[in-house]
């Protein structure tokens, strides 16, 4: 039996008749004290209750950003700034703009918001992370010039930005990604949709503020199925050999989930391209990470990619090796991906970190519309992943996620879609 006050009322746990001398008790609030308690059972009857044990379950806190009367929709990121604290970007419909969200602590109870771009034109699908002089940068899709453009931020609160428009795309084609390069400058990845094509493209920023940079087309979309968001969902992370290497949906029968391992730090020729799973619709909401360093020798630094098939929308994970010229697919991890909208995009549905504890995080949107995570029990999820869940409203989506190092924290953003609130949730660790 458990109690949350205190032992004034109990509920009892069925979990059958064992002699095992032990049980996981399911169906918990976080954030709550319980006291436990068991008692034997025989023919006899039920005997006297044990002594209390009480354990708290994980914190997580739920903060609406910005004021309530601003609305969102699409394109939240959020990284861990350099204090530990949050930083969140997010697409204000109300204005059209692009918001930063600065939180005043760890758990973003508090927090300064402000515009980092005021153009008026329709903000989409966005990746940030913070640079190598402890400041944001943010690239983002901008309906006005149909392009994506990259905000470098001054400093850490982002009271002014270097704006940088890259190449123009189409607004069905408008993903983008964004890692930070060995040499300290950012990568972008994004789709350059045009037609009956989708092209994967990469930018190799110059310098920290992306003034200039090396515009690259690594995959050529001409020729795949047009009725599919061929070069969807594109990701980008940075290879055990300190390249980019890209993941993303090719689209239909023959596309798949789909690599591309760049030979140079600035992907103007390529190692890597081939279809890692090319049939049944499997690659969509695709994300990519590199598992952790601490493994033992010929397990460390591997792609890790999570991904849905079109079919049953389950969410998946499959593990490359160093260079993606192996991959091991399709370990389930027992949940169901709603499929958003894929004109326009910026609905992410999902994205995988690393935790701290070598172990795989994702959060995901699920068929219900609630956003939940799915936290793996081993570095390559072969054993299977405790599902959470952060928000049950049904109208979740546009997700993102972070992991802290100092405490391995999941810092969650998402919006809550009928009200179009920009929401953060902080969940200590396991």
């Amino acid at each position: 039996e458990y109690s949350s006050d205190s032992g004034s009322t109990w509920t009892t746990f069925t979990d059958g008749t064992s002699t095992t001398a032990s049980t996981t008790v399911t169906g918990l609030s976080h954030s709550t004290t319980y006291a436990f308690r068991v008692s034997a059972v025989n023919a006899a009857g039920t005997g006297t209750a044990s002594s209390t044990a009480s354990v708290a379950t994980r914190t997580m806190t739920v903060t609406q950003l910005d004021s309530e009367s601003e609305t969102y929709q699409r394109g939240t990121s959020v990284v861990v700034g350099a204090d530990g604290n949050p930083v969140v970007f997010g697409h204000r419909s109300s204005e059209q703009d692009l918001r930063i969200s600065t939180c005043s602590n760890a758990t973003c109870t508090s927090s300064a918001t402000s515009t980092v771009d005021s153009t008026g034109n329709s903000k989409g699908y966005s990746a940030a992370l913070i640079g190598a002089d402890n400041n944001p940068v943010i690239a983002y899709f901008d309906s006005g010039p149909s392009a994506v453009k990259v905000a470098a931020c001054s400093d850490s609160t982002c009271t002014s930005a270097t704006v940088t428009q890259l190449g123009y795309v189409s607004p069905s084609g408008a993903w983008v990604s964004i890692v930070l390069g060995a040499d300290n400058n950012p990568v972008i990845a994004y789709t350059n949709a045009s037609g009956d094509r989708g092209d994967v493209m990469v930018a190799a920023c110059s310098n920290a503020t992306c003034t200039s940079s090396t515009e690259t087309k690594v995959w050529d979309g001409e020729g795949f199925e047009t009725t599919e968001p061929h070069g969807g969902w594109v990701s980008i992370a940075l290879g055990p050999n300190d390249n980019p290497l890209i993941t993303f949906y090719a689209g239909g029968e023959s596309g798949g989930l789909h690599v591309i391992g760049c030979g140079n730090a600035t992907c103007t020729s390529v190692t890597r391209d081939r279809n890692l799973i090319a049939s049944g619709r499997y690659g969509r909401q695709t994300s990519v990470a590199i598992g952790a360093g601490a493994l033992p020798e010929g397990y460390n630094d591997r792609p890790i990619v999570s991904y849905a098939s079109e079919a049953d929308n389950a969410l998946y994970v499959g593990v490359c090796d160093s260079t993606c010229m192996l991959f091991t697919p399709d370990t389930a991890l027992g949940a169901v991906v709603r499929q958003d909208p894929v004109n326009p995009p910026g609905f992410r549905g999902t994205q995988i970190a690393i935790g701290t504890d070598d172990k795989p995080v994702v959060v995901f949107t699920d068929s219900g519309g609630n956003v939940s995570i799915a936290e793996c029990d081993a570095w390559d999820c072969s054993t299977g992943a405790t599902i959470s869940t952060i928000t049950d409203s049904g109208r979740g989506g546009s997700v993102s996620l972070a992991i802290r190092d100092s405490d391995n924290a999941r810092i969650i953003t998402y919006i809550d879609d009928a009200p179009g609130q920009l929401k953060i949730a902080v969940l200590s660790a396991p």
